[in-house]
């Protein structure tokens, strides 16, 4: 087969799926406001070598800062945006090295910013192509040292040594936190239950559907008598039937488009490049495949509509989706268990005019504050350090991505550097980060050791052990038989990734702390050199800021992300992944002070009669309505959680039976008392308790379940308490 240029953007490609794509148009408008600093930084750092370096080299310092801006700005939407972008990165690349070669002798300080760009396309770009970025700068830099100090570098190797180590282990940490926000920003995307993608992705898609021309169509799917599986076998039981049905719906689409869950038991499939013929007989395999069989031992039966139209700016998804939902409740009415499609041009029956695709963006929704709860506080001594329950997400996150492997190489790394330097500096500095790689050994990191009791008591450790790194750093530095300054830079190697960890406070932390071990380690082992050349500390402490700078860029896009993960972007409320991440603290808080823990399951009442008779629209402002009510009737303390459709849980820690059922009784009183938006809506709520020692979330949650269908049964709008479990 022939190599053609195809083949090899393809095999380089700058991102690797949608989430990938829209990640990077992401972080390239957050890193754009970061390099405008950095150029700010970076001639800061400059100005230190004017006394000893040719003031002309700024001139294509500029010309480099335009062609890594030429890599942040260009359209990522372009054709083959990968020839354009690694152009301006690599014009940046060369007029560094034009500046470098102007600047003059001794250029032994200034070879490790060749890297600088290095982070900033490492979080952007693929594993692949910032690898060839980063052997790349190591060639270049390799044939311009050759070019203008080929005496000093043959003679003196090790002086191109940093920039190497910093090149390979930034580009390492740069790509680590990649996979970390990208991670992050696909949970955004994904429903926590069903693995499919969710109605925020749905939205992205729908929008795509106005880019390009040609046929287009979607499906909008409901499994038939959903509501009543979950009044009488419990929420358990409609777990394993939407879960089940997922897999199969995936399997019977295939490859013809997406699926997404729309909420509660509602699919969508969106069908890019298929007329609506096709669609329905896509729609007919869809609801043959879910019927095939029982899933645990019920009889599952689906209801579809199919609504198509021509893509380009003419289309609007809003209209083709209300068609494909319009024709869903004409299947129900007809019996269900059946696939109708919408007549084109064939109006929309008024109860469902208004329903449509919301626009819903949940990091959006985070940062405005406003109406959206505060992700939640932790507990502990270093709440200045490690802020919320999302905050901590992400330092477990990022702990868990610097895996043991990947620490030891970083050590290994370090250490063969040095003793490579011991015919040089001597063996001191040798033994010193010999004992820099026993002691940091991620076999006794205690951030490696608290990632299994969710970093309890161990919010400081990856700060601690950064800071112990550059601080074996700057000793191997001052311990040096001759001065070894150029060395300086090594301290971007832990910091980096730390302040990803850490992106608020720390990063500034991280920031003075290396600006004065930098500044320490120079007074002390040539305090003279210092005064005729300041580039030899402004350099470092300037390159040490600019990866700071980044990587907290990373951590707060991953947090942000993060906190999107765990909202339910309809309601604003905490969702079911958010439930998932606080059950462990919860159950370990109620274990060490002997607390009880009460747990309310609550479900709207005739809620899919709303959906059915009014329209998805109306039923979204009633559970939006509902929600505001339930919150306003639970303590700030107390969790509350949309865990799927009308269904609301309240975990009430430190609260016994009675209380928790006088909190359940104030929630339904607020849901009754009056409509919600015109529409009368009651609750159904069950109440169970447990003591701490006893707390077992899956067993609590059972009990209330079942209180919660005894007190349908019993007639709906009440509160029914589960009985103990020793007596039930």
């Amino acid at each position: 087969m022939r190599l053609t240029r195809d083949h090899i953007l393809n095999a380089f490609g700058l991102f690797g799926d949608d989430v990938d794509l829209e990640r990077a148009r992401d972080m390239n408008e957050r890193l754009l406001k970061v390099q405008l600093l950095q150029i700010a930084l970076l001639t800061a750092m400059l100005l230190g070598g004017i006394v000893a370096y040719n003031p002309l080299a700024a001139i294509p310092i500029v010309l480099s800062e335009i062609g890594f801006l030429i890599s942040l700005l260009f359209p990522l939407d372009f054709a083959r945006a990968q020839l354009p972008l690694m152009a301006g990165w690599f014009i940046g690349q060369a007029a560094t090295m034009s500046a470098i070669v102007i600047a003059g002798p001794p250029r032994v300080y200034v070879w490790a910013v060749a890297p600088v760009s290095i982070q900033f396309i490492g979080v952007i770009w693929t594993r692949k192509l910032t690898l060839a970025a980063s052997i790349t700068t190591i060639i270049i830099v390799t044939a311009t040292a050759l070019l203008c100090d080929y005496d000093t570098v043959t003679n003196s190797w090790w002086v191109l040594l940093p920039m190497v180590v910093v090149t390979v282990l930034t580009a390492s940490a740069a790509t680590t936190l990649r996979d970390v926000d990208y991670a992050t920003r696909g949970a955004v995307l994904v429903d926590a239950l069903t693995g499919l993608r969710n109605r925020v992705a749905m939205q992205t898609s729908m929008a795509e559907l106005t880019s390009e021309g040609g046929a287009a169509s979607i499906i909008v799917f409901d499994l038939d008598h959903f509501k009543e599986i979950n009044d009488v076998h419990g929420h358990g039981a409609g777990d394993t039937v939407l879960q089940s049905a997922a897999v199969r719906m995936s399997e019977a689409l295939g490859g013809s488009g997406q699926l997404f869950r729309y909420g509660g038991e509602e699919f969508v499939a969106v069908l890019p490049d298929t007329n609506t013929e096709d669609a329905a007989a896509i729609a007919e395999a869809v609801r043959a495949a879910v019927s095939s069989s029982t899933i645990g031992g019920l009889a599952i039966t689906l209801s579809a509509g199919v609504a198509g139209a021509q893509r380009g700016h003419a289309f609007h998804g809003n209209e083709v989706f209300r068609a494909a939902d319009g024709a869903m409740y004409q299947a129900k009415h007809l019996g269900r268990n059946r696939v109708c499609v919408a007549a084109e041009g064939e109006p929309i029956e008024s109860g469902l005019a208004h329903t449509s695709i919301p626009d819903v963006n949940p990091v959006a929704m985070i940062s405005g504050g406003g109406e959206v709860p505060r992700p939640l506080p932790t507990g502990g001594r270093h709440r200045w350090l490690v802020r919320s329950v999302v905050q901590r997400d992400q330092l477990l996150a990022v702990t868990r991505g610097f895996t043991p492997g990947r620490l030891r190489f970083v050590n290994l790394t370090l250490l063969v550097a040095v003793l490579l330097l011991v015919p040089e500096i001597g063996w001191a500095p040798a033994a010193i980060m010999a004992a820099h790689a026993i002691l940091l050994d991620p076999a006794l990191r205690r951030s490696q050791r608290t990632l299994t009791d969710q970093m309890r008591g161990g919010e400081t450790a990856v700060l601690i052990e950064a800071v112990l790194s550059m601080v074996f750093i700057v000793g191997a530095i001052i311990a040096a038989d001759k001065p070894a300054l150029y060395l300086l830079p090594l301290i971007l190697v832990p910091a980096f990734p730390a302040t990803a960890a850490y992106p608020n406070l720390a990063s500034w932390l991280l920031m003075g702390l290396g600006a004065t071990f930098c500044l320490g380690a120079g007074l002390i082992v040539d305090a003279g050199a210092i005064a005729d050349n300041p580039l030899i500390v402004t350099m470092p402490i300037g390159l040490l800021s600019s990866v700071l700078l980044i990587g907290a860029t990373v951590g707060r896009s991953a947090v942000d992300h993060r906190a999107a993960a765990i909202i339910d972007p309809l309601t604003g409320l905490l969702n079911r992944a958010a439930l998932d991440l606080r059950l462990p603290e919860i159950s370990d808080t109620a274990l060490s002070r002997d607390t009880p823990v009460t747990v309310l399951v609550g479900d709207l009442d005739h809620f899919k009669a709303i959906n059915d008779e009014l329209g998805h629209s109306v039923g979204d402002d009633v559970l939006i309505g509902a929600a505001e009510r339930i919150r306003d009737e639970v303590r700030v303390a107390d969790a509350l959680y949309r865990v799927g459709g009308e269904e609301f849980v309240v975990l009430l820690a430190a609260t016994q039976v009675g209380a928790g059922f006088d909190v359940a009784e104030r929630i339904r009183d607020a849901i009754q008392r009056e409509p919600i938006n015109g529409v009368p809506v009651t609750i159904s709520i069950g109440v169970a308790t447990a003591a701490g020692d006893a707390f077992r979330y899956t067993e609590v949650f059972g009990r209330a379940d079942a209180a919660l269908l005894e007190a349908k049964t019993a007639g709906r709008n009440r509160v029914t308490v589960a009985p103990r479990a020793d007596a039930a």
